[in-house]
């Protein structure tokens, strides 16, 4: 499965929520600090995506 939501976000580059669902699934799995940093690539595209803004508050959380 992890093939594949990073597969998305390099057919997708420009497109938030492969990026999201990318960085909801390495979460998901205990990966935090990579999921933080597809959430920060994601918000690179959409700087003011609301889904974006709060997941990377809730890992950065996560992570304290």
């Amino acid at each position: 499965a992890q093939y594949v939501f990073e597969l998305n976000t390099k057919l997708f580059p420009d497109e938030v929520i492969p990026h999201q669902t990318y960085a909801r699934f390495m979460n998901s799995l205990g990966e935090s600090k990579e999921a933080l940093d597809i959430v920060k690539k994601g918000l690179k595209i959409d700087p003011e995506n609301e889904n974006l803004v709060a997941m990377r508050s809730y890992i950065r959380e996560e992570l304290k």
